[in-house]
């Protein structure tokens, strides 16, 4: 078995944004823009994440949340 970096998910407003696809690599953070976002919640490992993001959270999540 690889041991290949593990991201965590990302969701926004409730859609994942991140991932979408397997393999793919996690979006540019610098992109979203700060002065859009209302909130934001980090689960730094899988256990921390909340049952609704269990499905898509292996390993912990970003979850950003709009004005």
């Amino acid at each position: 078995a690889g041991s290949g970096a593990c991201h965590a998910a990302i969701v926004r407003d409730g859609s994942r944004i991140f991932p979408l696809t397997v393999g793919t690599l996690p979006p540019d953070l610098d992109k979203i823009f700060t002065d859009d976002l209302g909130g934001i919640e980090f689960y730094a490992q899988a256990s921390q994440v909340p049952a609704e993001l269990k499905d898509v959270a292996t390993c912990g999540a970003l979850v950003l949340w709009a004005r």
